[in-house]
Parts: C-alpha cells; sequence; structure tokens
C-alpha cells in the first residue's frame, strides 16, 4: 500500500509537470518545422494523458469501486488539479526552459521557451520582462505586486476546490488524498 502511494504521488507529479515527453517531443518538432500551435497542441495532449493517469490513480487509490460515486468527486478532483498547475505555473520552477519552439532565433529566448510547468503566467512573464530589462524601482514593485496578488488569487481557488473536494470524502478518503497532496 505504501509503495501504491509513491506511485500515486510520483503520477502527480508527472501530471503537474507536463511529462517528460513532453520535454523531448517538442525539440524533435522544431527541427521537423512544426509551428509554435502544433508544439502546444501536443503538449496539451500530453499533459491530458498524464492528467488521465493521475486521476485512474485518485480513482484507486480513494477506493472508488460506484462508478457514479466517481463521476460526482472526479470534476472537483479536476478542480483542485487545474487549481494546482495554475498555481505551479506562476512559481520560479515554470522558468526552467525546456525547449524553446520558437523558429525566430532574434526573439528573447527566455519569454518564447516552453517548461516543465507550461508557459509563465502572464504576470509571471511581466515581472520576468522588468527584471530582464533592469526595469525602474517602481516599475519592478508594480510588476511584483501584480504577480504576487494573482497568486494570491490562484492560492485561494486552489483552497476552495480543496475545501470543495473535503466536503464529499469519507474521513479516510481525506486522508489518502492529503498523502497524496490533493488536498492539505
Amino acid at each position: 500500500m505504501r509503495l501504491a502511494k509513491f506511485i500515486v504521488a510520483g503520477g502527480f507529479a508527472l501530471a503537474l509537470s507536463g511529462g517528460m515527453i513532453d520535454t523531448f517531443a517538442q525539440p524533435s518538432m522544431i527541427v521537423a518545422g512544426a509551428s509554435k500551435s502544433s508544439a502546444s497542441t501536443a503538449s496539451e495532449g500530453q499533459l491530458d494523458l498524464a492528467a488521465e493517469h493521475y486521476f485512474q490513480r485518485i480513482h484507486d487509490a480513494l477506493g472508488f469501486t460506484n462508478e457514479a460515486d466517481w463521476n460526482v468527486v472526479k470534476p472537483l478532483v479536476k478542480k483542485v488539479y487545474d487549481a494546482q498547475r495554475d498555481l505551479t505555473r506562476g512559481s520560479v520552477m515554470s522558468h526552467i526552459p525546456v525547449a524553446n519552439v520558437s523558429t525566430n532565433s532574434t526573439e528573447n529566448s527566455r519569454s518564447v521557451q516552453t517548461t516543465y510547468f507550461g508557459k509563465p503566467s502572464p504576470e509571471a512573464e511581466a515581472l520576468q520582462r522588468a527584471v530582464d530589462v533592469n526595469a525602474s524601482t517602481n516599475d519592478i514593485a508594480a510588476a511584483l505586486e501584480t504577480y504576487r496578488a494573482s497568486q494570491k488569487a490562484k492560492r485561494a481557488k486552489l483552497e476552495e476546490a480543496q475545501a470543495n473536494l473535503r466536503k464529499v470524502l469519507t474521513l479516510q478518503q481525506q486522508a489518502e488524498a492529503t498523502l497524496l497532496k490533493v488536498i492539505d
């Protein structure tokens, strides 16, 4: 049972990262001359596959045997998953470069790179731009405030999604979901 929990946690990490397959798929698409939009479509497809594995592992770990019950809970798990992913997109970790999907080599490579966590949030990109161009203190402070406000709103959305999920789970399921980092 303990091994299963680690496997589920690993699946969750894979789901949040968009999968390592995404990392390797994008450079070959660039070589083949694929457009930025087709690279993001492949990325989304891999994320969908990883997410489905994640949901199946949660289903199994929480012990759902009745699909009707799971069909009520799955949308709530998905809201938590989406909120966690959105919160992670704006983090420092979302700036780890994986592959440059731009065909224009003169563009600022930091702003056009995809990452393990998907494209950074607009607020994170604006803050990064302000830092990159050595903007004035006031401009950096404004970008930082905007970024912090967006992260606070995303955390509130995550907390609400987790609270809604917690309401429909048994105490045993809440314990499992907490160990799996689905809820706090």
